[in-house]
């Protein structure tokens, strides 16, 4: 007899917002904040599990809506030949490696990322107690940026998304993972531009 292992959730659904999540920001120094003018994008950390293609996704949209705000971004051939030259990986990085770098580069801000999680599977949930269950997906993205001070090695800033699950349907056509990593990116972006220009 086949035992099927299925989470099984029970929620009571109520008007919320399409989003469905916050973004948890803490500012730890206002004036290097304001004194931020060539970043340094190093490529984004994740776990083993996650494609190149996610990662590479993430970066290109941080590197592209910081350099159309105003901001000098280094060249990702450097970031990646500095990279080789010290033989390292995205994952081997240390703090201190990070900051020669960064200031070999001639950058005064470092942005670093990590994807904590990217995933869906299918869920049974019940959206109201005395109807029955249905199958959906569960999203979750979860993503964690820094902004950290070339001159102080100190973080600047971090942003993270917070409630990073989500059930949506199986035939709503933002009912898979890379829909809602989008949602989630435009808004931690966004986030990010806007505290930038302050």
């Amino acid at each position: 007899m086949k035992k099927n292992i299925i989470l099984f959730i029970i929620l009571i659904l109520c008007n919320c917002s399409s989003t469905q999540f916050t973004l948890n920001k803490t500012i730890f120094d206002n004036n290097a904040l304001k004194k931020i003018r060539t970043i340094v994008v190093f490529p984004c950390q994740s776990h083993e599990d996650i494609s190149d293609s996610v990662r590479n996704e993430c970066e290109l949209l941080f590197i592209t809506k910081l350099t159309a705000a105003g901001f000098t971004v280094i060249d990702q051939n450097k970031v990646n030949t500095a990279l080789k030259e010290k033989n390292l990986t995205i994952n081997e990085l240390t703090p201190e490696n990070l900051l020669q770098i960064a200031h070999n580069l001639k950058a005064d801000t470092i942005f670093q990322s990590e994807i904590i999680n990217n995933s869906e599977e299918n869920t049974l949930v019940r959206d109201y107690e005395n109807e029955p269950a249905s199958i959906k997906k569960l999203l979750v993205f979860q993503m964690v940026i820094k902004l950290i001070s070339v001159d102080t090695g100190s973080i600047i800033l971090t942003i993270q998304n917070d409630n990073p699950q989500i059930i949506r349907n199986r035939e709503d056509p933002d009912g898979n993972i890379n829909a809602r990593r989008k949602e989630i990116l435009k808004e931690i972006s966004n986030d990010l531009i806007s505290t930038l220009k302050m």
